[in-house]
């Protein structure tokens, strides 16, 4: 679990990840963690696609085509990623107490 916390700690400063390509989930290894749709449910933007977590922000596609055409970590799909670290990073913490 620390190499996790750590992976997001990293992104949550440097608004960097190691792969650019794929979003949070592998780079930050996310699916070790045993509850983590648990997580992703009680995370306020969740998409409710296990697969595509950040929500679509445009109309006229949904998130699985903007997670395979559109930048993972500009704009808006930067802010629902921090948002999404640090909720995650969040209820580690609270198990951890």
């Amino acid at each position: 679990m620390d190499d996790i916390k750590q992976k997001l700690e990293e992104f949550i400063k440097t608004k960097k990840v190691d792969d650019d390509g794929v979003g949070l989930c592998r780079n930050c290894k996310l699916f070790y963690i045993s509850n983590i749709y648990d997580i992703f449910d009680s995370w306020e933007y969740f998409s409710g696609n296990y697969e595509y977590p950040i929500q679509s922000i445009t109309k006229d596609f949904n998130a699985k085509w903007e997670y395979n055409n559109i930048s993972k970590y500009s704009r808006i799909h930067l802010k629902f990623r921090l948002s999404l670290a640090k909720h995650i990073l969040d209820e580690i913490n609270e198990w951890e107490m």
